[in-house]
């Protein structure tokens, strides 16, 4: 990993812990960033599997 996306990692860690301060013990978080078309220019932090955060997207799409 770049020494960027270390930095960038870091930061968004840092936001996600603040933003767990206004939930409930044991919330699990995932940060998503992408760029639409460039496959390569997906960035992703979470505090669980990815599988876990991927049952829930999936979730959320069924409940459209």
């Amino acid at each position: 990993m770049s020494e960027k996306l270390t930095i960038t990692q870091k930061a968004v860690e840092t936001y996600l812990n603040k933003i767990a301060e206004h939930f409930k013990p044991g919330t699990q978080f995932t940060f998503i960033a992408r760029t639409p078309g460039n496959g390569k220019a997906d960035f992703v932090v979470s505090t669980e599997q990815l599988e876990k955060a991927a049952e829930v997207i999936q979730r959320r799409i069924e409940a459209r």
